[in-house]
């Protein structure tokens, strides 16, 4: 009786699957399943996204309860992954993953708004902890893109992880630069470009570059009223 239950879960799994991403969400998905490339998801909505992936053994897993709106994922290499976990919400955002062996993970109930961009190159990783809040138009990126090499011809901006860390408030047009760690609790405020690590939790930051502007802070979703 039990394998039966678990057998017709997989098949109301299938089939929900196929209604909410192919005929009502409006999605693109380009992949070659041949080549080992995956994408699952699990009870999430997802509408109006689209996902290219080139190359082999790639996934993408979108956690129980994610909402994806607008959501552009690109990866163009081999052993990426991107995991989004559940009750989290994207809306109008882009990924962007290029070369082999990068990763992308969010967490649990974090929101990222219209126009902000996640991309991640040359072997490295983006971790978002749970319960952070990015707004629009910020980016977050790993590497340069380009090469910057010294008189010796000797490349020097190599790229590095990105590590935002749990209940992260990142304001309208912020910046994160390769290297950067965000400790939890802070707040990086509106226009601010952080190239160094915010190592000091419960504090906001802000300017170019950044600097601590107040401590022992915190921030809530709602707006109390006094």
């Amino acid at each position: 009786m039990l394998k039966n239950k678990i057998k017709d879960i997989s098949i109301f799994r299938k089939m929900y699957s196929f209604f909410t991403f192919h005929i009502f969400g409006g999605n693109s998905v380009k992949l070659h399943s041949s080549n080992n490339n995956e994408v699952h998801f699990d009870f999430s909505i997802v509408k109006n996204s689209n996902f290219t992936v080139n190359g082999k053994n790639n996934k993408i897993y979108l956690d129980k309860n994610v909402y994806f709106k607008r959501v552009n994922i690109f990866i163009n290499g081999d052993f990426n992954e991107i995991r989004i976990n559940q009750n989290s919400i994207l809306s109008g955002v882009s990924i962007w993953i290029e070369d082999s062996g990068n990763k992308i993970e969010i967490g649990e109930g974090t929101t990222i708004e219209r126009d902000t961009q996640l991309a991640c190159i040359e072997g490295t990783e983006i971790n978002i902890g749970s319960d952070c809040m990015l707004s629009s138009n910020v980016m977050v990126r790993t590497g340069d893109s380009h090469s910057i090499i010294n008189s010796s011809g000797k490349r020097i901006n190599y790229s590095k992880d990105v590590n935002i860390f749990d209940h992260v408030w990142i304001g309208n047009n912020v910046t994160i630069n390769k290297g950067v760690d965000v400790a939890r609790n802070c707040i990086i405020a509106t226009g601010t470009i952080v190239t160094k690590s915010v190592l000091i939790e419960n504090s906001i930051w802000g300017g170019i570059p950044a600097v601590a502007i107040k401590s022992n802070m915190n921030w809530v979703r709602e707006r109390i009223k006094n």
